[in-house]
């Protein structure tokens, strides 16, 4: 039986998104291939053919500051590897996951907001209140039903100790196979594996375990298959890695934001193993769960902007996507992404078509855009926070386009106008007089924020 999925993007209103006009500029910024309409040229032959293996790597805390192709700061770490990776794809601008990782994490299998699967803040293993429920349809379990191998590697962090069959919930949110943590550890030399249910101590380092065993699945699974990494790196403790995994020295003392530079190109490193090991034709993409940590920061970002909020410090992160079907290798996109859009990417990347869930979810599929050339249709950016986790009401919303962003609570309001001079949102313009012009912009996502909630609150 075929079933139907209803995409409920910003911007829509209950039925598939329309394409919506550009936004200012080209939306992918290679004037080489590009038409003047700001679509990429794809009038040299046929769409090429979707399908094949799909690889995600998702960093840990890992903010665009961290990452030298995002042009913030000039004391990155070297990041050889995904900068390889990026020559071939597509780097994207402007894109959300969450503030923290267990609702980026549910997000990315599911497509959807915090509101409808209850993860809005990381989840506290030891607390009572449950984890991803049951019922939340993953591209797991989608692709488990047109014959995908599945295999997660590395960090879970989606469900409480309280929660029935705690070391099975991996499998149970439909992979066949799953090693890794189930949240976070205080040592990188000194932690529990979970292998399929099964609880081991380890004491590799940890990147290099993710990355050993995602090696050891990829020489056993049969095609066409699908693999989350989800790595620990560069999540807290700042522990340095071996030595032959980094050449930056490490600084002193160690835990200030340069710090996480062995860790930022250790991970690079051991990434680079794992492309190594799949062939050209796997799509691949690199994402992040959330921004920086507050010990990772430094200007212009700030700790009250950092991981934890939804300001861009918090929520905006870096994302690479490889694939032999896209148009334009080696350019970059402007397009408003947020992680929700990979859960329908993945679909229409294995079945050709991403309505095949009965379900309704938020994210809008990335093919029409990489590999035809289309403007993506989602027109705003949205994130917020629930307080505790599967509450009714949010603690925080947060609304963009390309120019203006607007943050909600009930306690206050915060309206920002953005600047491709600073990824930082700058003053809070609510504190002075609003020319014309942002007193439109702030009305527009007003009613557009207005709308969403109404969306998920009902």
């Amino acid at each position: 039986m075929r079933l139907m999925l209803w995409v409920m993007g910003c911007g829509s209103s209950g039925v598939p998104v329309a394409e919506s006009p550009a936004p200012e500029g080209p939306s992918v910024v290679d004037t080489s291939v590009l038409l003047d309409s700001g679509t990429l040229d794809t009038d040299s032959g046929p769409a090429p053919t979707i399908g094949g293996n799909v690889l995600v790597i998702l960093a840990d805390d890992f903010g665009i500051e961290m990452m030298s192709l995002y042009g913030v700061y000039e004391h990155q770490a070297p990041m050889p590897r995904l900068d390889e990776l990026a020559a071939s794809g597509v780097v994207f601008e402007t894109v959300y996951a969450a503030q923290a990782c267990s609702p980026a994490r549910a997000a990315m299998l599911t497509g959807r907001h915090p509101s409808r699967h209850g993860i809005g803040k990381a989840i506290d293993v030891t607390g009572t209140d449950g984890g991803l429920p049951d019922e939340e349809l993953t591209f797991a379990e989608v692709l488990a039903e047109h014959g995908y191998a599945r295999t997660l590697i590395g960090k879970w962090h989606l469900d409480q100790l309280s929660v029935d069959d705690y070391e099975l919930r991996p499998l149970e949110q439909g992979f066949e196979h799953y090693q890794g943590v189930m949240a976070n550890v205080d040592d990188y030399y000194s932690w529990r594996m979970n292998d399929n249910g099964v609880f081991i101590p380890d004491e590799r380092y940890l990147l290099t375990a993710e990355v050993d065993d995602a090696l050891a699945q990829l020489n056993t699974l049969v095609e066409p298959w699908a693999m989350v990494v989800s790595l620990h790196s560069v999540h807290t403790p700042m522990h340095v890695p071996p030595d032959d995994l980094f050449t930056v020295e490490v600084p002193d003392p160690p835990d200030q934001p340069t710090g996480f530079n062995p860790m930022i190109e250790a991970m690079d490193t051991e990434v680079g193993r794992l492309l190594d090991a799949v062939s050209p034709d796997t799509t691949v993409v690199f994402i992040a769960d959330n921004g920086s940590s507050i010990y990772a920061v430094d200007e212009p970002f700030t700790a009250e902007r950092a991981k934890g909020t939804l300001h861009e410090g918090g929520v905006r992160v870096p994302m690479i996507l490889r694939a032999p079907w896209i148009a334009a290798p080696g350019s970059r996109s402007d397009a408003l992404v947020h992680i929700v859009d990979l859960m329908p990417t993945i679909i229409e990347i294995a079945t050709g078509d991403p309505d095949v869930a009965q379900v309704v979810i938020d994210g809008i599929s990335l093919v029409p855009h990489l590999r035809d050339g289309l403007s993506h249709p989602r027109e705003y950016l949205f994130a917020e926070t629930l307080i505790p986790n599967f509450s009714s009401e949010p603690k925080m919303s947060a609304i963009r386009d390309h120019r203006h962003k607007l943050m909600r609570s009930a306690d206050e309001t915060l309206f920002f106008e953005l600047s491709s001079a600073s990824p930082d949102e700058g003053p809070n313009l609510l504190e002075g007089t609003l020319s014309v012009d942002q007193q439109a912009a702030l009305d527009r996502l007003e009613t557009e924020l207005d709308r969403i909630r109404a969306e998920l609150d009902h």
